[in-house]
């Protein structure tokens, strides 16, 4: 279904649109209002009636993410919805029935094949959203009696398993891609390449990222204006995003490129900046000039325009090839960032001025339970100070024993235990 051009009626200060008599609920033509351009498309879209013949699931999943996920849900997230539907439901078996003919059993078979080792849970997952909303909004229609969706069983074990990555990098392993940034630039510096200077000009953004826990699209969206060097604070107040471009009916037309608000409302935050990483987004300023290149941006291309975050990452790869250390995604640059922020509060005289809510505050972590559950990772070795450890724990309990002792009578033998340890 297209959506028509919505026009401006300067007598009634009112945006327009006609809905035809075929797509009307009443079979008459009449026309809908809105404040806003947008308002009235969402007039139009609850006005459109569901044609006369049951749809298939193909048809009406179609509908529903026309009507109820676009414009009204991020413009990432929708793509990736729509990506899934047109992959895995569009022209397929089940896709082509009529959804009042798909069972449960449909439905667990479908999602079976998920199962296989092949897909990561994150298929399925999304899969079960569109599914779920598809036949709650078909029962409303009157298509179907029974939501089946509410009986069909989808079992993630068996999915295949995200790769595993370590999950920080070491300070030797930084101070190796400093080098690998700094002569690739100066000296040409590649050990698997043709030598060549001015290489991976925009590199510096991933040192940034270690050392302030920035997202990477945070990183390419942050504006020059955004760093106050006095207060050494840095605000982050919007993010690069690539997108589909679509037209008014929500049909792909291209992609492009879009600063938008940070991932959370969380996210918008002041950022305690260190020396170090206000030296590097100082390089990335002195490589655009030395390159002719003129942006408000820190992290721009040779053509002036944000890269591509599969390019980052291409650059990302090349650069841990060239420092001979083993690949990780550069996300775990901002676990790096959260791992030796927290470790830090060990010290007595940093504990005093940082706490793990700061932390929490400076990623743009709404809950510090996320920091510390889901980004911190320990980097002691596993046989670390064992010992140490060991004896800390005996005095724990020794204590709270000593404690009870006029509550407990203590054997002579475990009185004598006691008085070894």
């Amino acid at each position: 279904m297209k959506i028509p051009k919505a026009t401006y009626r300067e007598d009634r200060h009112k945006w327009i649109m006609t809905v035809p008599a075929k797509l009307s609920k009443t079979g008459k033509r009449y026309p809908v209002y809105g404040d806003t351009e947008q308002e009235v498309e969402e007039e139009f879209k609850q006005a459109v009636a569901v044609p006369n013949k049951v749809p298939t699931l193909q048809e009406f999943m179609g509908n529903v993410l026309l009507t109820y996920y676009y414009q009204n849900i991020s413009d990432t997230t929708y793509d990736k919805y729509e990506g899934s539907y047109l992959k895995h439901i569009a022209n397929s078996d089940i896709g082509l029935k009529p959804i009042n003919e798909v069972t449960s059993d449909d439905l667990t078979l479908f999602f079976k094949r998920f199962t296989d080792g092949k897909y990561q849970k994150q298929t399925p997952q999304v899969l079960k959203i569109l599914i779920k909303e598809t036949f709650l909004r078909a029962k409303e229609k009157k298509w179907i009696t029974d939501n089946v969706s509410d009986y069909m069983v989808i079992s993630l074990k068996h999915c295949k398993p995200s790769k595993q990555y370590k999950e920080t990098f070491t300070l030797d392993e930084l101070a190796l891609i400093e080098t690998v940034i700094v002569d690739s630039w100066d000296k040409g510096y590649s050990s698997k390449r043709r030598r060549k200077t001015h290489l991976y000009h925009y590199a510096p953004m991933f040192l940034v990222m270690a050392y302030t826990g920035l997202r990477i699209g945070e990183i390419i969206g942050l504006n020059k204006s955004s760093l106050d060097r006095k207060n050494h604070t840095l605000q982050i107040d919007e993010q690069c995003v690539e997108k589909n471009k679509r037209d008014a009916s929500g049909k792909k037309i291209g992609k492009c490129f879009a600063y938008t608000d940070p991932k959370t409302p969380a996210g918008v935050r002041y950022v305690a900046i260190p020396d170090r990483a206000i030296y590097w987004l100082d390089v990335l300023e002195e490589r655009q000039k030395e390159l002719g290149i003129c942006s408000d941006y820190y992290v721009i291309n040779k053509n002036g325009r944000p890269p591509r975050k599969s390019n980052a990452y291409d650059m990302w790869k090349k650069i841990l090839e060239d420092a001979e250390i083993e690949y990780r995604p550069p996300h775990k640059l901002r676990k790096s960032f959260v791992t030796y922020a927290i470790n830090s509060l060990n010290d007595p005289n940093i504990a005093d001025t940082l706490s793990l809510p700061d932390i929490s505050a400076m990623v743009g972590h709404k809950s510090s339970v996320v920091t510390l559950n889901i980004y911190f990772k320990s980097i002691a070795k596993d046989n670390a100070d064992t010992e140490k450890k060991a004896k800390i724990i005996n005095d724990i309990f020794d204590r709270n024993l000593t404690t009870h002792d006029n509550s407990f009578k203590v054997s002579k033998n475990m009185q004598k235990m006691r008085e070894a340890l």
